[in-house]
């Protein structure tokens, strides 16, 4: 990742994840973490892919000019990890999309 724009992002997406472990908020951050070290990965896998899972829950409020789903967000956490993105795992719903993250057709 050389662009800077880029980098900045990343940091601040993992500066985001860093706080929401450390302060237990919400604890879902936290206890995915454990979980998934307890599986195998290392901590900085563990909290990249929460990264993830948060950047996309960013963007599609972002895109959609809804508020950040906290529950979209955790139930994917637990999901993890697969991501939100992956074709082959089911996808946490929410209220206004039934059927979670939009999938390009």
């Amino acid at each position: 990742m050389h662009d800077p724009v880029s980098r900045f992002v990343s940091d601040a997406i993992r500066e985001m994840v860093e706080l929401q472990v450390r302060e237990s908020a919400p604890p879902e951050a936290r206890r995915n973490v454990a979980r998934l070290v307890g599986q195998g990965f290392l901590r900085e896998e563990a909290l990249a892919l929460i990264g993830c899972v948060l950047s996309r829950e960013m963007f599609n409020a972002l895109d959609s000019g809804q508020p950040f789903d906290a529950r979209r967000y955790t139930a994917a956490l637990a999901m993890l990890p697969a991501l939100p993105w992956d074709d082959d795992r089911p996808l946490p719903p929410t209220e206004g999309n039934p059927s979670g993250y939009a999938r390009e057709a």
